[in-house]
Formats: structure tokens, sequence, C-alpha cells
């Protein structure tokens, strides 16, 4: 039929493969478009990575860990292993926050602007970096011409 999309029926070998692990052909065929075609593959990503792919959920996660006897790892274990709850750690992670590093280049403000993360967050993130993270300059800006308005 002209204008309609011709399915291929081409055989997929990564996606065969982890149909033969017992995965269902959705997420078979989407661990093979995300080029992951064998449980070394697997091995390099993260929940996140595998989580971001379209057609991989929690489940197939789970089925996934089975097959590998292990647990696949979390870019917020990395935050957990330094005394963090699981949820500050998350969303530290979803807002792209993967170091310490990168946590204490944040103004207090882009901080605080973060779903999930208010002053108890910010209080353990302090204690982590050692430091109390700065006010934007323009806030710092904001507040002193409130105070010279005062006087």
């Amino acid at each position: 039929m002209i204008g309609r999309e011709i399915r291929s029926r081409a055989f997929d070998p990564a996606a065969a493969f982890w149909r033969s692990q017992g995965i269902r052909p959705k997420p078979a065929r989407a661990l093979s478009r995300g080029g992951i075609a064998s449980p070394d593959d697997l091995r390099k990503l993260t929940r996140e990575e595998l989580l971001s792919l379209p057609g991989i959920g929690v489940v197939t996660l789970h089925q996934l860990e089975e097959l590998l006897e292990s647990r696949i790892p979390s870019r917020a274990d990395y935050w957990v292993s330094r005394g963090l709850v699981l949820p500050i750690a998350e969303a530290l992670v979803r807002e792209g926050i993967y170091s310490l590093d990168d946590l204490g280049r944040l103004t207090l403000e882009q901080f605080l602007s973060f779903r999930g993360l208010g002053d108890y967050a910010l209080a353990q993130c302090e204690r982590l970096l050692g430091w109390r993270l700065p006010a934007s300059a323009a806030c710092t800006e904001q507040n002193s011409s409130i105070a010279d308005s005062d006087t």
C-alpha cells in the first residue's frame, strides 16, 4: 500500500538474545536499539541510563538484574555512600549533580530551585561540602540595596 510503513521482519540477533533470556519483545527490541547486545554491554550502564530507553521499565530492570545476578548500579549510589538519604540523592542525580565538584559549583538559589531539595537537603549537602553554598551575586546585590534603602 502506498504511503504506509512496511515493517521490517529482518532478524535482530540482539533482540533474539534478550528474548531467549526471558525478556518480553518490546524491551528486547529497546535493548537492541540501545546498542545493548550482551550482559557485558549491560554491565556498562546505570539504572538511569537503562530506564531512559523507551520500552524499558522497572519490571524489565529487575529481570535484567536477575539475569546478571547483581544489582545494576545507580548514579545515586555515589551520594548514598556519602551519607545522603536516597530521596536527596535521587533529586541531585535528576538535576545532573553527580559529584561534590558539581555540587560545589551551585549557588544557594540554584540548589533551592531544584524539585525535592529544601532546607534539610541543603544542610546535608553543605555538611558534605564542608562549606555553605554562596548566594548568587544578583541576590547579594538585591539584599544590599534593600539594606541601603532602610537607612
